[in-house]
């Protein structure tokens, strides 16, 4: 069922816009603002970074399904956005995304100063909104020192207790990556003003939408042999894995043990992850008794 939480613009005038832009001639600027999401704490779900969220299956296994909060940003450095359509879902249909509303309530702000127009189908988890200075091609004001000081929409995700070991992407569709069906093809869209006689239409890549990625494994983060103790062993077996996969070779780890072992959380394994898991055991070592997550900050 779609549920429509703010009609700054309406559901048929925010596709009807979708198809302007995508039937208009526009010119492809090299500098393109980035989205991104950002996903809150709670229990049993860690963000290590913008783009990935830990968890330990065996946290949250036997129990009732997991809900957290996640803002979507934009971050538009030169301040030149005055048009934005970001779409959005979950590739895994299991993580039942809803609630998508508007940032600004209370003391709660949204990265700027017009209303968005937002849409979600809570039967597909396909989320838009849409932000528009009107007839206007005056970039956005913002509420805070950046675009990105604020989100410009949150939602919450839901995760099943049973969810797999694997990577479970939110993603953004792109322009590499549109959301296609029968009747239509739609993507994110943006438009520019810097300072020319016309808008510039960077529509963004993947490149430029970073997805939020729900990592599950089935041991804590760091701990690659799984036997609830961090040993130096832990950071040998990532920093050979990262030597193996440098040449091109098998990591020689499990799916899980792979998904731990990236412990800063950029997406890659490197020896960058085996330096964390030392620090923490010489933490440890030293009667330190924070666990790993609140030790770095997940």
């Amino acid at each position: 069922m779609k549920k429509l939480v703010s009609l700054a613009v309406s559901a048929v005038s925010a596709f009807t816009l979708l198809a302007s832009f995508s039937t208009s001639a526009a010119s492809t600027p090299s500098y393109c603002p980035k989205m991104y999401f950002k996903a809150s704490k709670a229990d049993g779900i860690h963000p290590q970074s913008n783009r990935r969220v830990y968890i330990n299956s065996k946290d949250i296994n036997g129990k009732a399904d997991i809900s957290f909060n996640i803002g979507s940003y934009v971050s538009d450095t030169k301040k030149q956005l005055f048009y934005m359509i970001a779409l959005w879902d979950s590739t895994d249909k299991s993580i039942k995304l809803s609630g998508l509303k508007d940032p600004q309530s209370g003391d709660n702000k949204r990265a700027y100063n017009s209303i968005p127009g937002i849409i979600s189908y809570d039967d597909s988890n396909f989320m838009s909104v849409t932000y528009s200075s009107g007839l206007s091609v005056k970039p956005f004001t913002l509420n805070g020192e950046k675009s990105d000081s604020y989100p410009f929409a949150v939602f919450n995700a839901t995760i099943p207790s049973d969810i797999p070991i694997g990577i479970h992407p939110i993603k953004f569709y792109t322009s590499d990556e549109p959301f296609v069906s029968s009747e239509k093809t739609m993507m994110s869209r943006l438009s520019l003003n810097d300072g020319s006689d016309k808008s510039l239409s960077p529509n963004p890549a993947q490149k430029d939408a970073e997805p939020l990625n729900i990592a599950v494994s089935d041991r804590i983060l760091g701990d690659i042999d799984g036997d609830g103790v961090y040993r130096a062993d832990d950071a040998s077996s990532i920093l050979r894995a990262y030597t193996l996969v440098s040449s091109n070779k098998p990591s020689g780890l499990s799916e899980a043990q792979m998904i731990a072992a990236d412990v800063d959380g950029d997406g890659y394994i490197s020896a960058s992850d085996a330096s964390y898991v030392l620090n923490y055991f010489t933490y440890l070592s030293s009667f330190g008794k924070k666990d790993i997550y609140e030790y770095f900050g997940y």
